[in-house]
């Protein structure tokens, strides 16, 4: 992997705001080149494992942090076409939008309440987005938005996986979730980097 783009990863990786998150995005604009060059799997994987716990091509998926669409061409790809996404970055969603696997795109700051009723959607996914900063946040808004028996499935950096498992701990004994899938795999192979696939089914 080249210096520049691991400077641009961790420059992601460590961001503390939104303008600072958006401000790397808007600059990359070889971001697709660059991550499919280097093995950015993590899309794929965390769809499939949603996959396998959903199994029902017509449920209505909400993609967080959907960037340019990798999670959704894979969803797609997979037979499910309702899909809604969200992003930080308007740049993003423009070439998200140029794929047409998404039914509807907005801009979202998953440090915020989401612009959804509680229990609309029958699963949501997010990869490369879960930061301890905000994770609370974002993980209560997905199971928020999600239908009580539904999914969410979330990539989590292992540096990060400290403050997910204090938030997993107490969901689990309020019985608010229990835990489908928790797996350590690759990230971005050229990275020589991993994250955690976790799939939580909301209870209630």
């Amino acid at each position: 992997m080249s210096d520049k783009l691991e400077q641009t990863i961790q420059r992601l990786v460590a961001s503390k705001s939104d303008e600072e998150a958006k401000q790397v995005y808007a600059e990359w604009q070889s971001y697709d080149s660059d991550l499919d060059a280097y093995g950015y799997i993590a899309p794929q994987l965390m769809a499939n494992k949603l996959i396998a716990e959903i199994d029902d091509p017509g449920a209505l998926i909400y993609d967080a942090g959907c960037g340019t669409g990798k999670v959704g061409a894979a969803l797609h790809t997979a037979g499910y076409q309702q899909l809604e996404g969200g992003d930080l970055s308007e740049s993003m969603l423009e070439r998200a939008e140029a794929l047409g696997v998404y039914q509807h795109l907005s801009v979202a700051d998953f440090a915020q309440r989401l612009d959804y009723n509680d229990n609309y959607f029958d699963a949501a996914i997010s990869v490369g987005v879960w930061k301890d900063h905000f994770g609370l946040v974002l993980t209560n808004e997905l199971l928020r938005i999600v239908k009580p028996g539904g999914h969410v499935a979330l990539s989590i950096r292992p540096q990060f996986m400290p403050a997910f498992d204090a938030i997993a701990d107490t969901l689990t004994k309020d019985k608010a979730i229990r835990i489908c899938c928790n797996d350590l795999d690759d990230y971005i192979k050229g990275q020589q980097s991993t994250a955690h696939y976790v799939v939580m089914q909301k209870l209630v």
